[in-house]
Parts: C-alpha cells; sequence; structure tokens
C-alpha cells in the first residue's frame, strides 16, 4: 500500500445493474496505493454521494471536484440503446493527508 504518489483512475460508472458500487471499490484500491492523491472519473449525478462517502473514511480524505466534462460513450455493447450519449463527468480529486491521519492516532 501507498506504493506511489498519485493515482489516476476511470473506473467503470457503477450504475448499472450487476456492477452497482463498482467505482468505489476502484476508489478504495486507488486510495490504498496513493500516498498524495487520487484522481478519478465519476458521472457527474453521484458527485454528492461520492464525497459524503468519500468524506466518510476519515478527516484525512479532502475531496474536490477538479473540473466537469462530457463524456461522448460509443454504443459498444448490447445493452446500449442510442448509437452515441454524451454523459456528464466530474473529474475528482482526492488529497491524502498524513498529518490529519497522525493527529487521530495521538
Amino acid at each position: 500500500s501507498n506504493c506511489v504518489d498519485t493515482v489516476m483512475t476511470n473506473p467503470p460508472f457503477g450504475t448499472k445493474p450487476g456492477n452497482a458500487g463498482i467505482d468505489i471499490s476502484f476508489l478504495r484500491t486507488a486510495i490504498r496505493l496513493a500516498r498524495t492523491s487520487v484522481y478519478s472519473f465519476h458521472k457527474s449525478s453521484t458527485r454528492d454521494y461520492l464525497i459524503k462517502t468519500i468524506s466518510s473514511w476519515g478527516p484525512q480524505y479532502h475531496v474536490q471536484v477538479v473540473a466537469q466534462m462530457k463524456f461522448d460513450i460509443p454504443k459498444m455493447y448490447k445493452f446500449h440503446k442510442e448509437d452515441n450519449v454524451d454523459v456528464d463527468v466530474d473529474l475528482i480529486r482526492v488529497v491524502i493527508d498524513d498529518d490529519d491521519e497522525d493527529e487521530d492516532e495521538a
């Protein structure tokens, strides 16, 4: 754990039946690997839930939306009904502050 400074991830969105919550699993793994920060793409519609969830993991995790954009998702799977869809996406940054963690242990 904590083997790299920064992790960048583009997890599955985790909003389709069968993969619900997989984006949170990716984030947890990324945070375990990172010493200082994680950057991760997520559907904007899940923003409030993500911020609340990550913040609940401890005071050493500081969450910020650093960019908002649209992803053009082409029809790639049988369950895709349209040729392409624009999805509102946030790039979030989680800064890991070891000082906060040390204060909790004192």
